[in-house]
Order: C-alpha cells, then structure tokens, then sequence
C-alpha cells in the first residue's frame, strides 16, 4: 500500500492545529473592546431609551424657556450657548484639541451665567442632570449585562432598575454641585466684608482662603464634567452607592488619565464617524422628501414645505405638522446619540477598571446571580 500524499492545505487529521481567529489575536487587548460601543447603541431597547431622555430633555428646556422670558434671564437667550453651539463642528473636524477647547469653552459660559443666575440656572441644570443620570444608568445597566453576560435586558427592566437608584443618582449627578455650591457661599461672604472700611483688611487677608476655596471649586467642576458619564457607569456596574461611584471615577482619571484619555480619543473618532453618517442619512431623507413632495406642487405646497413668511389659512399648520415630522426624525439621531455616548462610557469604565484595579472586565453586579 503506498503512502498517501501529505496535504499541505489541511492540518494532518492526527494532530489537528487549531484556527487562529481575530477574537485570539485581540484577546489579551482591552480597547478592541471599545469598538463594540457603536453596534451596542444600536439595540432597540437601549435606543429607545435614548430617545425619550431626549425627548424629556427637549420638553425641560421648553418649559424652562416659557417659564422664564430672556428678558428675566440671560441662559435663554441665543447668546448663551456659544460654545456648545459649536461642539457639533468640532466633533466633525476629528481634533482633539478643538473638542477640549470647544467644551471648556462651553463650561465656562455656562459656570458664569449659573453665577449671574443661580436660581433659575438650578431650574434648568437639575431635571437635565437627573434624566441624564437616569436615563444613563438604564442604558449602562443594559449594555453591560449583554456585554459580561450575554443576556438581553429590556426596556421596563432596565428604567426600573434606575428609578429603584434614584437617590443614589442624584447623589452621583448633584452631589459634587451641591458641595460647589456650599463653597461658592462662602467666598461670596466676602462680597459684603470688603465694602466696608477698615474690616476691609481683615477681608483681603481672608481672600487667600478664598482663592483656595476657589481653587477647590474649579478642580471639583472638572472632574465632575469630566467624569460623569464615566460615575454614572460605575453606580450601574458596581450597584455601589453615589459616593463610592464618584470615588471610584474621580480615582481612575487621576490614576490613569492618559490611558483615559487614549480610550476617550477612539470613542470620540468613532462615535463622531457613526453619529455623522446617521445624521447625514437622516437630513439626506428629509432633503429627499422635500425634493420629491415640490416636484408636483404649487407655490402654496411649495411655501408649506419651506416655512415661507407669507403663509396663509391653513398653511401654517400644515408646515408645523411637516415640522413635527422632521424634528422626530432629528430626536431619533439624537437618542442614538444619547446611547452611544453611554455605550461608550460603560466599555471605557470596564476597561479601565481592568488596568487600574485588574478587574475582569466581564464582571459587574448582578443581583439575579
């Protein structure tokens, strides 16, 4: 019997060598992992939710801008958000250094007015902060259970499971506020000191502790800007308290702030990619039905269509009604946003817990366990 040929095509039946596949090639690597935010978002569920905290964002800031007329308050006037006007630009030039500087610039507008105006800045900034928290921690909830455990949550379970920890979200979202607050009082209390004569000196010496209070206040706003989404995660991963989750965040961006910041470079590249292509197919569809619906029309469809000034009789609410349509078309760009952001959030907190803690990043609690 003769020998039968050796195929060098197919591993020897005897001893069989196994597939090398991308999933061993990545599997030592952590930020691979980062790249699963994006197809995350897309889920249903976890988009719907988004949805709504966008729409329940958009119903605040309406409520909050008929509650107080800009001559009342400077925050709804056009002029008071310049920098996050800009934030869309500057997601789409892909710089990182124009992002940074475009929000600190926003931050900054908005920490100035909040001082002009803090009690109806405080109208505004708490819902949105709580439905950011409660929202977030629905969707982190949910990504990371399919992430570590491969089970799918839904909807209802997941917003109940955030409004079960609303106490500690508010704790996580307002707490650090609260304490900036508390401070900003107290250097206030030098406002009326340094107005009198003579207690004025006891008042410019008790500037230095107000200058470190100050100090205090700047570092607690940054970290918290810097980390909210990322202690929102932490509070739905770990089923800690707000404070823990605070901790827990604040400790990673001192410990490891340029491997953070590595891992928010990718997921801001990639999420701006993803979001621009959505948007575009979005405003691509509505360009396309307007295209269309003014081939055959009359001027009168033609004004609907286009909002003119010199609109009559019904017209107006036809073009309110087209109006309704394409800004709900926008709102569903926006809560895919709104996921992806937390998406991202929860597999930036997974990872770097792993290098900071050399916790797995399949692990996070799990009451049903």
């Amino acid at each position: 019997m003769s020998p039968s040929k050796h195929n060098t095509n197919s591993p020897n039946p005897g001893t069989s060598e196994p597939k090398v596949l991308l999933e061993d090639l990545t599997a030592d690597l952590l930020w691979p992992s980062l790249l699963r935010a994006p197809a995350m978002a897309f889920s249903p569920s976890r988009w719907f939710l988004g949805i709504v905290a966008a729409f329940m964002l958009v119903l605040v800031t309406s409520i909050y801008s008929a509650a107080f007329s800009p001559a009342e308050s400077p925050l709804t006037t056009q002029a008071a958000y310049p920098g996050f006007q800009s934030i869309p630009y500057a997601l789409s030039t892909l710089n990182p250094a124009l992002i940074i500087n475009t929000l600190a610039t926003g931050a900054q507008h908005h920490i100035a007015l909040i001082a002009q105006d803090p009690w109806t800045s405080l109208a505004l900034y708490t819902p949105i902060l709580l439905i950011m928290g409660i929202f977030g921690f629905a969707i982190t909830r949910s990504a990371s259970i399919e992430f570590a455990l491969g089970r799918q949550t839904d909807t209802t379970a997941s917003l109940n499971a955030a409004l079960r920890t609303i106490r500690q979200i508010a704790l996580t979202t307002l707490g650090p506020l609260l304490a900036v607050a508390i401070l900003a009082a107290i250097v206030m209390l030098l406002g009326p000191i340094l107005g009198l004569p003579v207690v004025n000196i006891l008042a410019a010496i008790l500037y230095f502790i107000g200058l470190l209070l100050s100090i205090l206040i700047v570092c607690i706003l940054t970290m918290h800007i810097l980390t909210l989404p990322l202690s929102i995660s932490a509070l739905a991963i770990e089923g800690t308290d707000g404070f823990d989750a605070l901790q827990r965040a604040y400790a990673y961006l001192i410990a490891k702030p340029i491997r953070l910041a590595i891992y928010a470079t990718i997921l801001i590249i990639l999420g701006t990619t993803i979001t621009t292509i959505v948007a575009i197919l979005a405003n691509w569809s509505i360009a396309t039905t307007d295209a269309l619906a003014s081939t055959l029309t009359n001027d009168a469809g033609r004004r609907v269509l286009t909002g003119d000034s010199e609109m009559a009789a019904t017209e107006p609410l036809a073009n309110r009604i087209i109006f309704l349509a394409q800004s709900t078309l926008q709102l569903i760009v926006i809560g895919y946003t709104l996921s992806l952001l937390f998406c991202s959030s929860t597999m930036a907190y997974l990872c770097i817990r792993r290098v900071s803690d050399g916790q797995d990043i399949t692990e996070i609690w799990d009451p049903t366990s």
